[in-house]
C-alpha cells in the first residue's frame, strides 16, 4: 500500500510538472521574458485584404526585404506572395545576443482573392516594409443573349 501511496505521488509530481511546461509554452506571448521562441518553419507574413468597386488591394508586411527577393504568383483567385528573408547582420566573435526576435528565413504567404482580377494590370509597390499589391477585377462580362429560331 505504501509502495502505491509513493508511485501516486510521484505520477502527480510528473503531471505538475508536464503542466507547468505546458504553461510555459503556450501562456507567455512573444516579448515577455522567460517566454520561448518557436518559429514556424515558413513565416507567414501579416496581411491585410480589402477590396472596392474596382479593385482588390493586398497589404503585406515584409519588412527588411528587398523587391528582388519576393515573388507573387496567380493562379485564378489564390496568389501566392514567398520569398526569403536574409539574415543581413554581421557576426563577430564574441558577441553574445541576450534577445533575438527577428526572423529570417523563408516566408510565405496564400491569399483567397474575393473576386477575378486582370492578371495583366495588378501593380506593386514596396515601401517602407509594407507591400502593396492591387489587383484590379475583371470587367464583368454582359449577359449574352442568342435568340434562336426553329425553322
Amino acid at each position: 500500500m505504501a509502495q502505491r501511496a509513493r508511485l501516486s505521488s510521484d505520477l502527480e509530481h510528473v503531471a505538475e510538472h508536464l503542466e507547468q511546461m505546458w504553461d510555459q509554452l503556450v501562456s507567455r506571448g512573444p516579448g515577455l521574458p522567460g517566454g520561448p521562441r518557436f518559429v514556424p518553419a515558413v513565416i507567414e507574413p501579416p496581411t491585410d485584404v480589402y477590396q472596392t468597386d474596382g479593385e482588390i488591394v493586398v497589404l503585406m508586411e515584409v519588412a527588411g526585404m528587398r523587391d528582388q527577393e519576393v515573388e507573387i504568383q496567380l493562379d485564378g483567385r489564390r496568389m501566392t506572395v514567398r520569398g526569403e528573408k536574409r539574415d543581413r547582420r554581421s557576426h563577430h566573435a564574441g558577441r553574445v545576443y541576450n534577445t533575438v526576435e527577428i526572423q529570417y528565413g523563408s516566408f510565405q504567404r496564400v491569399v483567397q482573392l474575393p473576386a477575378d482580377v486582370d492578371t495583366e494590370s495588378v501593380t506593386v509597390q514596396y515601401d517602407d516594409g509594407l507591400l502593396q499589391i492591387t489587383l484590379p477585377k475583371r470587367a464583368v462580362q454582359p449577359e449574352r443573349r442568342v435568340r434562336i429560331t426553329v425553322h
